[in-house]
């Protein structure tokens, strides 16, 4: 509130300047909680632009196995015979000589005879359709004045989902009703006789041309090295795992064409960069946000600091474990750290770049062990124990001896008691490796298990320490809230004091100069009442 303003004509002074003198260190304190509230404000939108950034870097490591490492090259020799896809990560590598003898149809019938014009009258009547797997569907036209178009409509809406029936003007003047299966193969070709594909009951005209079968519904006959196959569809998911193959056209007798499956090492390599991208990116921003040259919002946060020092860790250091995962036939230590593979870090600011040479190089010859570094693996000593689960806050790399006759784990030379579901046992609730889970089909005494959890599980699991839901930014979000709600309260507190302060100087000053404006009254009546006796 600006208050009362005065002009001090009784007194000659400026009371706005006094008043605002006497005002200032309450001033200075809502001014303080203001920068305060300010600063909040800042550390917040920093925070959030951090958990952004880690957050993706967190989606990219979480799609490194499907997406990345698990990617497969298909390649089919002619893509007029058919084309083929990877549908999953469980496609084998390897070269399959593809023949297709035959492709697969659906059943085409003709049903009635040909009217002259969609709108002709067949009389009320039933339809009926029966299909070779003995599937029956039948439709039933009351109304006398029923026309070829309504059984059309009729069809297709009461079987819409397995029948596709239209009207062709086969040729000028002559339209005929046809239907045909919406699937594919031999068991949804339509039979045609009395009791099975029929129409009845129609006008005379409509009846005499009855079912016809036009095309028979065909499987599709194909070879897969040799052995000849046979599917309902030209699409097949479940002949060679993980690919999905698509015939077009039958194949030339005399010819053979082939389906090459390989790991898509351009994709990884794609894959790979975006990793790096993210990892960049946290970098930056953490490097921004916590630079004092530049003011930025995080300096000295030790929370920030924190993140910077593990995700370069796990960056520079070799992958927990990895060298009892990545043993090579000759008993040599394989690739354990990234710098081995072709990631290179920029000595100043730390950033990562991918030599892709060397790392194609690295791929092309130890494909397992990148594997390995990135998706992380488990070994068992016996086959017939194994991890199945890591499920653990945080994720697990080291050696677990495993006793299943007495169901024990030995984990650096402490032993804990497991828990037995039939089969599975598992690290009881609260342990501190809880969430780790075994398969034992088989009473073992001694039992070695090596695990490496890899780095995209660890940069997963960073990322959502801290910038997951009610992860570490998360609590200091709501902290920082808490923390202007109270500077908010206190701000009206200090606006309300200054206030109420401005109003008790006013109501002085005011009565100041109602007091000096009295006494300069009186000043002038006695000075005239003794001017006579001069």
């Amino acid at each position: 509130m600006a208050g009362i303003q005065f002009n001090g004509l009784a007194t000659g002074l400026d009371y706005e300047a006094l008043k605002e003198a006497l005002l200032a260190r309450y001033q200075r304190r809502a001014d303080s909680i203001n920068t305060n509230i300010a600063k909040q404000d800042t550390t917040k939108a920093a925070l959030s632009d951090l958990k952004r950034v880690l957050g993706t870097f967190g989606e990219i490591a979480e799609k490194l196995d499907a997406d990345v490492f698990e990617k497969r090259e298909v390649e089919s020799s002619d893509e007029d015979i058919f084309t083929a896809n990877a549908i999953n990560s469980d496609a084998a590598n390897g070269e399959y000589e593809i023949f297709v003898n035959q492709l697969a149809s659906n059943s085409v019938a003709t049903i009635g005879s040909a009217q002259t014009s969609a709108n002709d009258i067949i009389g009320a009547g039933t339809f009926n359709i029966e299909t070779a797997n003995g599937t029956a569907y039948s439709v039933n036209l009351t109304d006398a004045n029923s026309t070829l178009a309504d059984l059309r409509q009729a069809i297709n809406d009461q079987h819409g989902e397995n029948l596709n029936a239209n009207i062709i003007e086969v040729q000028s003047g002559s339209f005929q009703l046809v239907v045909s299966t919406a699937a594919s193969g031999a068991d949804n070709n339509i039979i045609v006789g009395a009791g099975q594909s029929e129409i009845t009951g129609f006008d005379a005209g409509f009846l005499g041309g009855g079912v016809v079968n036009e095309r028979v519904g065909l499987n599709a006959i194909f070879e897969v090295d040799g052995i000849q196959i046979q599917r309902s569809s030209n699409e097949v998911t479940d002949v060679i795992e993980g690919i999905t193959l698509n015939f077009k056209n039958e194949s030339t007798v005399g010819t053979k064409q082939s389906l090459r499956v390989a790991n898509d090492f351009d994709g990884m390599v794609d894959g790979v960069k975006e990793f790096i991208a993210g990892y960049n990116d946290v970098l930056t921003q953490i490097g921004a946000l916590t630079d004092a040259e530049r003011g930025g919002p995080l300096v000295g946060d030790s929370s920030v600091l924190d993140l910077a020092r593990q995700v370069r860790s796990m960056i520079t250091r070799a992958l927990p474990n990895a060298s009892a995962l990545n043993l090579r036939d000759d008993g040599t230590v394989g690739f354990t750290a990234l710098s081995q593979i072709g990631f290179e870090s920029d000595s100043q600011t730390g950033e990562l770049s991918l030599d892709e040479t060397e790392f194609k190089e690295a791929l092309t010859d130890n494909f397992s062990e990148i594997k390995n570094l990135f998706l992380g693996k488990s070994s068992s000593s016996n086959a017939n124990v194994s991890l199945v689960s890591d499920f653990g806050e945080t994720p697990f790399s080291g050696s677990i001896n495993l006793d299943t006759i007495n169901d024990t784990a030995t984990i650096d030379g402490q032993t804990y008691n497991l828990d037995r579901t039939g089969s599975a046992l598992s690290f009881q609730s609260g342990s501190a490796y809880e969430g780790l889970s075994f398969f034992s089909a088989a009473s073992v005494g001694s039992v070695d298990i090596e695990v490496s959890a890899g780095l995209g599980k660890l940069i997963e699991n960073l990322s959502d320490t801290y910038a997951g839901f009610a992860g570490i930014f998360d609590d200091r979000t709501d902290s920082i809230d808490n923390r202007t709600r109270q500077l908010e309260r206190d701000l009206v507190r200090a606006n309300t004091r200054i206030d109420d302060e401005r109003a008790r100087l006013d109501r002085i000053f005011a009565q100041a100069e109602t007091a000096v404006s009295q006494l300069q009254g009186l000043q002038s009546s006695l000075g005239a009442q003794t001017g006579g006796f001069r």
